[in-house]
């Protein structure tokens, strides 16, 4: 491997993406909340234990409070793949558990039903049309293989409420579901929209997804939809405050140590010492993965960053960065100078390895504001090939 090594700077500069999604759900599922509480934001729901910070899922809308520290070190145990031999014409899997996932096998290959899943009433061969890609996948997973926690809220049905950690940490998080990444983003919640989260640490966690993926969330951000990723609402803000988070990030794209992809979102006061990798699979060409940081994988439009930093080395493919991949707009789309985001007062500390792009504080940067931020960690150049270039101790391209 050849190495290119360089240092960086303070930097207080103007400069020149995001997309996603929408969906709200106001009730809570059938058996409601096991815990204290009303769910409102006077008397929030109070989460005692990680089956209860599960139960997040069943009530997207509602306000939550950590009542105390809560280890998921069990839940390198939950979701695993339950081999069910043969493919039940007469069984209607769509009325699984939610949460649970089971694993056919059809015609000699095996595969795994996501949550509320499958055929409903006429029996489909599994696989055998696109559409099934959000009923079935194949896998070569054998019974035993678990895929931990799952994501509260998702692009169809985010996050929308609130979760206040009263300063409480939540250890020893197992999240694996590299499989499903593209479409619900993989981390504590799937999708935040318009939501609150704040003053809570997540530490040791073990986060393993595809496209978003992070410790806190795989995405945040407004009310908007998927339209060819064109935005269509920005005015519904998320807010992030006093995030802390440690241990590992894997993904595809869109990868951080606190956040996949932000946008209409303030970050304040929040730091991550998380590890970020490109996830490794020999059939994954490293060229095509994109925006690895070590805080956020991208800060798209209307978001705020300050006060924040990330000490975690971040290792990538394209556009890498040691606090964010990417900040700024990737889809042009005609902004405002209004809608640019904000870096502020913020740094990054850790090592950055790239085959292009790569930046101590970001790796790429369009129409975006960075003030009063800087980067101490190094960037390395992964490969003797230049793939696009542009290295540098603060950015990558800008």
């Amino acid at each position: 491997m050849a190495i290119q090594t360089y240092k960086n700077q303070l930097l207080m500069i103007v400069l020149f993406t995001s997309f996603f999604l929408t969906g709200v759900s106001t009730t809570m599922a059938a058996g409601g909340f096991s815990g204290a509480g009303t769910g409102t934001e006077g008397d929030p729901y109070v989460i005692t234990d990680c089956v209860q910070l599960q139960e997040m899922g069943g009530g997207l809308a509602f306000h939550y409070a950590l009542g105390n520290d809560i280890d998921c070190s069990a839940t390198i145990t939950w979701n695993q793949l339950t081999d069910m031999n043969v493919w039940d014409a007469d069984t209607n899997y769509n009325v699984m558990p939610q949460g649970s996932i089971a694993m056919v096998s059809y015609n000699g290959e095996n595969y795994y039903a996501l949550q509320n899943s499958g055929p409903d009433f006429v029996v489909i061969e599994p696989g055998a049309h696109m559409s099934w890609a959000d009923y079935w996948a194949l896998t070569e997973d054998s019974a035993g293989y678990t895929f931990g926690f799952q994501p509260v809220g998702n692009m169809v049905d985010p996050f929308t409420g609130s979760l206040n950690g009263n300063g409480y940490t939540i250890s020893g998080l197992y999240i694996n579901r590299p499989q499903v990444g593209d479409r619900v983003g993989v981390g504590l919640f799937g999708m935040l929209t318009g939501a609150s989260v704040a003053d809570i640490n997540i530490i040791d966690a073990d986060i393993s997804g595809g496209s978003g993926t992070g410790i806190l969330a795989g995405a945040v951000g407004g009310s908007i939809e998927i339209n060819n990723y064109n935005l269509i609402d920005l005015d519904n803000r998320s807010s992030l405050s006093n995030i802390n988070t440690s241990g590992s990030v894997l993904g595809l794209g869109r990868v951080g140590g606190i956040a996949g992809i932000m946008f209409a979102t303030t970050l304040t006061d929040s730091t991550s010492s998380a590890v970020v990798n490109v996830f490794a699979d020999e059939d994954i060409d490293r060229k095509t993965t994109q925006f690895f940081g070590g805080l956020a994988g991208f800060g798209g439009l209307r978001s705020i960053i300050e006060n924040s930093s990330a000490s975690g080395d971040v290792d990538g493919g394209m556009y890498v960065g040691g606090l964010l991949g990417g900040l700024g707009n990737l889809n042009d789309i005609v902004i405002e100078e209004q809608d640019y985001p904000l870096l502020k007062d913020s740094y990054a500390s850790g090592s950055v390895t790239a085959i292009g792009m790569g930046g101590g504080l970001i790796g790429f940067a369009s129409y975006a504001y960075v003030e009063n931020s800087y980067a101490s960690g190094n960037v390395f150049q992964e490969g003797s090939e230049l793939n696009g270039g542009f290295f540098g101790g603060l950015i990558g391209l800008a």
